[in-house]
């Protein structure tokens, strides 16, 4: 394993297979074990449980940017436009595939990977982490900027 894939499975698990868009949410509680969830206007996010990266998204939510999300069925708060608009944007990008045809959430890629599709995915990962950042300044103009970009280095590949 690679030190990002070690990251990876440190964040969510040794399961990996469930970093899959579209999986159903079921599914991923079952086997995000510890994962964390997050809603906006009943769109599902979840995220990696780095210690800092909680501590940045318990900030956030507690200035109103994020709605936590404890089961299928929890009540989701109204959350201003700009919140709204920014996710939008952020989960259109993360969802782009990269131009090397490796696909981000597709953690099932033969093994082992050749080096070039390793870095064609790291890559592509920290394109996503900038494009995300980017996002959240604009919507978030009055955040401490240092912890947007932490939030968009712990958040982005969790996107969905």
């Amino acid at each position: 394993m690679t030190p990002f894939d070690q990251a990876v499975a440190r964040s969510y698990g040794s399961d990996m297979r469930c970093i899959v868009a579209g999986c159903d949410l079921d599914r991923i509680k079952r086997q995000m074990r510890g994962a964390s969830h997050y809603v906006v206007r009943g769109q599902s996010y979840w995220m990696s449980t780095t210690a800092r990266g909680i501590e940045v998204r318990e900030r956030l939510d507690q200035a109103g940017h994020l709605v936590r999300w404890g089961d299928i069925t929890s009540h989701v708060r109204a959350l201003p436009q700009r919140v709204i608009d920014a996710a939008r944007e952020v989960d259109r990008d993360a969802h782009r595939p990269p131009a090397s045809g490796l696909e981000w959430h597709d953690f099932r890629a033969p093994e082992p990977r050749t080096d070039a599709q390793l870095l064609a995915h790291r890559l592509w990962h920290e394109s996503v982490v900038q494009r995300t950042a980017d996002v959240l300044r604009r919507a978030f103009p009055e955040a401490d900027h240092e912890d947007l970009d932490l939030f968009a280095a712990t958040g982005s590949e969790g996107l969905r």
